[in-house]
């Protein structure tokens, strides 16, 4: 068990569970970016785009980050 790779992971589910509640309260004024998607891409695509980075990657790679660590993996020490 590696508690820091843990401890990434879990601020990773944090994160993106802090964007989710954020995007479902409707406070998409909070993010700066999402604006800039929108204007780029228009706002179907740019709100996809911004979910897709903001909350989907973060919960994924938070969950894979807590199973490796929990099986033992240290994401700060490589090649050892």
């Amino acid at each position: 068990m590696n508690f820091t790779t843990i401890a990434v992971g879990a601020f990773a589910i944090v994160y993106g569970l802090a964007v989710l509640a954020l995007r479902a309260r409707g406070r998409e004024a909070a993010f700066g970016k999402l604006a800039l998607l929108k204007e780029r891409f228009g706002a179907e695509a740019g709100s996809r785009i911004h979910f897709a980075g903001y909350v989907l990657l973060p919960l994924v790679l938070g969950v894979a980050l807590v199973t490796a660590g929990l099986l033992g993996a240290n994401i700060f020490r490589a090649g050892r």
